[in-house]
């Protein structure tokens, strides 16, 4: 089960990952005057990109006369703004936590093959049994002989 959920998590973090590239993509031509900053996704929804911000507008089909409808006849009930900025941090998240585990991973492993304490990174050849850099009573989980 931790194999299935690791696996959909760091398939979720590349997801992730790329939207977070995309969105970067977008927020750099957001201030570009030849970029096409409205895409239709379906019927009623339309997703713009403008000066360093994200939307998303519900349309309604009501007829008003105003000078500022999106389509003829189509006018925005709802609308989502948000920072281009504020969208990258939020989806840089999950791809940060997959590398910074992998990291300590790789350093762990690293470390039980020369014979480090697997917490600290102190020598362990002279004293297999004990790490000299915590107490007697406070021993490392590497020292202790349950990471070795």
């Amino acid at each position: 089960m931790k194999r299935l959920r690791r696996w959909l998590f760091n398939f979720t973090a590349a997801v992730s990952g790329l939207l977070c590239i995309a969105v970067g993509i977008l927020w750099a031509a957001s201030y570009s005057r030849t970029f096409q900053s409205e895409i239709q996704i379906s019927k009623h929804h339309e997703i713009w990109s403008q000066n360093g911000w994200l939307g998303l507008y519900a349309l309604s089909s009501r007829v008003f006369v105003l000078p500022t409808t999106i389509r003829a006849g189509m006018v925005p009930s709802r609308m989502i703004r948000v920072p281009h900025g504020v969208l990258m941090v939020v989806l840089a998240v999950a791809p940060a936590i997959v590398l910074l585990g992998h990291k300590q991973r790789r350093r762990e492993a690293i470390r039980k093959q020369g014979n480090l304490c697997v917490r600290c990174g102190y020598d362990l050849r002279a004293t297999p049994e004990d790490c000299s850099r915590y107490p007697l009573n406070y021993a490392c989980p590497g020292c202790s002989g349950r990471g070795h």
